[in-house]
């Protein structure tokens, strides 16, 4: 004898079906890889963030030594390069990351 499905059970087959590849469209929507053109955020991040760091230096320079600023002026200017710096680097690194895989 063959068990014969009702439509309440076929009904939960295909809902539970539909969910989980709606939920795997989902997740590889928002968690997925992204393509080559993506690469192009990380470098532009970098030329921003280089570009951030040299005015930041040029014209702290100027300014400390036009107004004969404290050693402390140098020093504060020293730690916001230093988080500059870092943020030019890490996107740097991220896009050489993202062009070398994708080769």
């Amino acid at each position: 004898m063959t068990k014969r499905f009702s439509n309440i059970d076929n009904y939960k087959y295909f809902s539970s079906y539909i969910l989980y590849f709606r939920m795997t469209d989902f997740m590889t929507t928002l968690f997925g890889p992204l393509s080559r053109d993506f690469c192009d955020y990380f470098f532009i991040l970098s030329v921003f963030g280089f570009v951030l760091l040299a005015v930041l230096i040029v014209s702290s320079l100027l300014v400390g030594i036009s107004k004969r600023k404290g050693i402390d002026f140098y020093l504060q200017t020293l730690s916001i390069a230093v988080g500059y710096a870092i943020f030019y680097f890490q996107n740097r690194l991220l896009h050489s990351m993202c062009a070398g895989t994708l080769n």
